[in-house]
């Protein structure tokens, strides 16, 4: 099995090596490539292959029709490269989630409809409305990542706040109603805001990452382990993307934070974790192999409430996990695959 693995942000991770020692543990030819690297015309991808002897990458020029599977993400700067691979019959890791509305649409009337933040597009309901529903909401790109452009507006008698950032402004109505203009121009979505925070006050949220590879490629969902996530006191978010930090003892965060309600609360974030993408896969053709799930808690009931879901796995702490489930998604694709063909 040939594994081609399409660097994030055309850069060379420092934890390739640990992956190529990994994939050859494992049989798999394996090398990391830029996008840039792509040749359609010639169907040829150059390729960084680890060498044992030299210790370092070596260049080597790779045909399509020699590659089984390319392990991506979201972060393609041009998806018609990515849909060629898969046209010239390259297996791609990563499936379109089609963004947060569509993902809330998805699980209303599941069982799952009242663990997600409740989610609105800008044509569907007015800022206003919102604000009374919930009291407090936030806005954001339907299609942002690390944490970016999102805002908060609270009402403060017949005035409103607009957060952005560490950075807030006093709106009246009729600039209120200016700034939903702008927003509808763009393609903003409305959400409720949950209170987690820490308490002292900082935003926090749980990333769990499941990755479907079970073990030795079975195809069973295996979730690593949770990262708490805390963001700057006084900010929005706690995307390490914007400042904030990881906290690697989510049990000991847990603790600190909830008391003896802690154990509970772990037990629920791992129930909604290994629910979800059984829920979710219904809705998608392609089989879903990785998810990001950013798991908000309500300070005030302990409700935990799905700020956002993700198509892939790009970035954690724990590296040995991350190769390893890797190496076993790309076995469950690769066996898949094979079945298929002998049908």
């Amino acid at each position: 099995m040939k594994v081609g693995f399409k660097r994030e942000r055309d850069k060379r991770e420092r934890w390739m090596p640990v992956m190529h020692g990994l994939a050859m543990m494992h049989g798999m030819d394996f090398f990391n490539f830029a996008e840039d690297n792509v040749d359609l015309e010639n169907q040829t991808i150059l390729g960084e292959y680890w060498d044992v002897g030299k210790g370092d990458f070596v260049e080597k020029l790779t045909p399509f029709s020699e590659i089984d599977i390319i392990s991506d993400s979201r972060t393609w700067k041009d998806f018609g490269v990515r849909d060629q691979l898969r046209q010239a019959g390259i297996i791609t890791t990563w499936v379109n989630l089609g963004g947060k509305t569509k993902v809330s649409r998805i699980l209303q009337g599941t069982p799952l409809s009242g663990s997600f933040t409740q989610t609105y597009q800008m044509k569907d309901i007015a800022i206003l409305e919102m604000i009374e529903k919930y009291g407090e909401i936030v806005v954001k790109p339907d299609d942002s990542s690390f944490g970016r452009g999102v805002r908060k507006i609270s009402r403060l008698g017949p005035l409103f706040r607009l957060q952005l950032g560490d950075k807030t402004e006093t709106l009246t109505m009729e600039q209120l109603l200016e700034k939903e203009r702008e927003f509808k121009q763009q393609k903003f979505i409305l959400q409720e805001y949950v209170h987690s925070r820490t308490l002292a006050g900082n935003p926090f949220d749980i990333r769990v990452y499941m990755m479907r590879g079970g073990e030795n490629g079975d195809g069973k969902w295996v979730g690593l382990t949770p990262i708490p996530r805390i963001g700057n006191a006084g900010g929005l978010v706690s995307n390490t993307g914007v400042g904030g930090n990881a906290n690697f003892y989510p049990v000991n965060f847990l603790k600190s934070e909830f008391g003896g309600a802690w154990q509970g609360i772990y037990e629920d974030i791992s129930r909604l974790a290994y629910t979800l993408p059984r829920v979710l896969q219904r809705y998608y053709k392609s089989p879903l192999t990785m998810l990001g799930l950013d798991i908000g808690i309500d300070r005030r009931t302990h409700q935990l409430k799905l700020f956002e879901v993700n198509g892939s796995v790009h970035r954690t702490q724990y590296k040995a996990e991350l190769c390893q489930n890797h190496i076993n998604i790309w076995k469950f694709l690769y066996n898949r695959a094979d079945s298929a063909r002998l049908l």
